[in-house]
């Protein structure tokens, strides 16, 4: 559920470092907004995922660009978008002497699960050489 973007972004890091695409020179720029029912979403990650390699960035305030090994040249690739909410926030509670984490840091109907699995997001991009703009508009009461 939400707790395991945490190691799907791990992954998606490893899978950057491990990854077997590269850029021939005609690499591609990606951003653009992500918004659920019309709402920008405030944080969150996205990620871009090929065959061959994966790509992701921040959302922050409805808003994104993607990296790839850190620059935002990324190859031209068909790509599979999924969309992730934040990391938990975790807080001292006294009452039980532990780390906890505050669950309305964000606002789950903003991220719908569907939309975390490359199986089920229904999302796909292909960039052209250059600057892309790609705007994600995710759907709250889609069953797909």
């Amino acid at each position: 559920m939400y707790n395991t973007s945490s190691a799907y972004i791990s992954i998606v890091v490893f899978s950057l470092l491990v990854s077997g695409c590269s850029i021939d020179g005609t690499g591609a720029s990606i951003s653009g907004t992500v918004e659920t029912d019309g709402v920008a979403l405030p944080s969150g990650t996205i990620v871009f995922s090929s065959d061959t390699c994966t790509c992701s960035g921040r959302i922050e305030e409805g808003e994104y660009v993607i990296f790839f090994q850190g620059d935002q040249s990324v190859p031209i690739e068909d790509y599979t978008v999924t969309v992730f909410p934040p990391d938990y926030e975790f807080r001292f509670d006294p009452s039980t002497n532990s780390e906890e984490p505050v669950l309305d840091t964000f606002e789950p109907a903003l991220y719908p699960e569907r939309y975390q699995s490359g199986r089920t997001s229904g999302l796909t991009f292909t960039p052209v050489a250059g600057k892309n703009v790609f705007a994600v508009k995710l759907e709250s009461g889609d069953t797909r």
